[in-house]
């Protein structure tokens, strides 16, 4: 028993250190992704401004862009959590997902050039990165799904309707926009934003209850 206890507290402070290692060299990464761009920043540069040899970066992170795709996780799932605190629960439906997909365009637009990259670089990964990726993803789908349950519950949406089903046609508009808007090729934030509100009543309306299931249809 003696001896187990400075073996586990010893675990726990390498644990620590490397916890703390990861972070520096997110930091560095972070500042030189925004100040000299993707392509700009070389790994030997992220290493030597987190402090670290050249070689100790390939131990977190197998490459440049696995850096850029754990980067961005991170810092959009706190986006994220910052805007779900500040989500008005009593708010439609519509309004509630567009605080939360308005909370990472707030992200996005903090460097479009370097959201282009991070918007390129995220498709078809490998599938270490590919699984770090998919599961902030679900989260999220998750966050929207459990508020269009409680949408559910106050009679806003059909109660037949799976909300995970509408979470993912909800999110499937907000990545089209997202891809728009960081193209440059549809117009600014506000254009796309009310293509999106648009879309995304859309699939509203196709949830609400019907209001009399049996009333007879035109032939």
């Amino acid at each position: 028993m003696s001896e187990a206890a400075p073996e586990t507290a010893s675990s726990g402070l390498r644990e620590r250190k490397k916890r703390k290692k990861r972070e520096r060299i997110l930091s560095a990464a972070r500042a030189l992704f925004l100040e000299h761009g993707f392509e700009g920043t070389t790994t030997r540069a992220i290493s030597e401004a987190a402090g670290i040899g050249a070689g100790t970066l390939f131990t977190y992170f197998r490459d440049k862009r696995s850096l850029l795709v754990h980067l961005f996780v991170d810092d959009i799932e706190a986006q994220v959590a910052r805007a779900a605190e500040r989500l008005d629960p009593d708010a439609p439906i519509v309004d509630q997902a567009m605080h939360m997909f308005g909370a990472c365009f707030d992200f996005y637009g903090q460097d479009l050039e370097l959201s282009r990259t991070i918007v390129k670089n995220l498709l078809f990964l490998d599938p270490e990165d590919s699984a770090h990726l998919d599961g902030a993803t679900f989260g999220f789908l998750q966050r929207i799904a459990g508020r269009i349950a409680v949408a559910q519950a106050r009679g806003e949406v059909r109660s037949s309707v799976d909300p995970l089903a509408a979470a993912t046609c909800f999110f499937g508009q907000y990545y089209v926009a997202l891809i728009a808007w960081t193209s440059g090729n549809f117009g600014g934030r506000e254009t796309v934003e009310a293509l999106l509100r648009g879309s995304l009543e859309l699939i509203r309306d196709g949830l609400v209850p019907v209001a009399n299931s049996q009333e007879p249809r035109d032939m």
